[in-house]
């Protein structure tokens, strides 16, 4: 079994570099092609994430648009969660109490699923195709390590388009992405007047 924090923290890297989805996503597979095997990799290689991450645009938009009171939260949290046929998408909600206490890795969170927009559910057909990636994995956190490189980096290029900053340095709405099971991790923030 991998190291975990290891993966996540390559994860968190590509995320903060400013890569795009894709080309951090064909990285981080290259990274794992040991523990994929080749048809899975192979599976993880042909996923279109550049036209997926575009329709998660015009979802978290439509979602903003539809649901104001999004824009007055602390923390919009971004959730990867398994549906009820076991395929991985991205759930999201706002919070309006959000503490954070960091090990400068994970964050522990106190959050409360203050507004659920009612279009929380992202359909994403990246996610759909990654989900059950890694079937024999050892662990909940392992089988969900490709899907939560795909929600982290496909969130933090998102926002990058909306006057996103990295890291919690300023004030404005966090953007949280959380594994159902954990592994909240705040990638920064959006500035309030942009989300508007």
């Amino acid at each position: 079994m991998p190291d975990m924090y290891a993966e996540f923290e390559a994860v968190r890297e590509s995320a903060f570099s400013g890569t795009a989805t894709e080309d951090g996503m064909h990285a981080l597979l290259g990274r794992w092609r040991h523990l994929l095997g080749p048809d899975a990799f192979e599976r993880g290689m042909a996923v279109d994430y550049a036209a997926d991450v575009k329709r998660l645009a015009v979802w978290f938009e439509s979602a903003l648009e539809k649901e104001p009171a999004l824009r007055g939260m602390e923390a919009l949290c971004f959730t990867l969660c398994t549906r009820n046929n076991g395929i991985f998408d991205l759930r999201l909600t706002g919070s309006d109490c959000f503490i954070v206490e960091t090990d400068s890795f994970f964050e522990d969170t106190i959050y409360s699923e203050s507004v659920i927009p009612e279009n929380s559910h992202s359909e994403s057909k990246a996610l759909g195709a990654l989900s059950g990636i890694l079937p024999d994995a050892a662990s909940e956190d392992a089988a969900a390590l490709v899907p939560y490189a795909y929600a982290v980096l496909a969130v933090s290029e998102i926002c990058r388009g909306m006057d996103f900053a990295p890291g919690m340095d300023r004030d404005g709405i966090r953007i949280v992405i959380v594994h159902e099971y954990g592994f909240p991790l705040v990638i920064g923030n959006i500035g309030r007047h942009r989300a508007a």
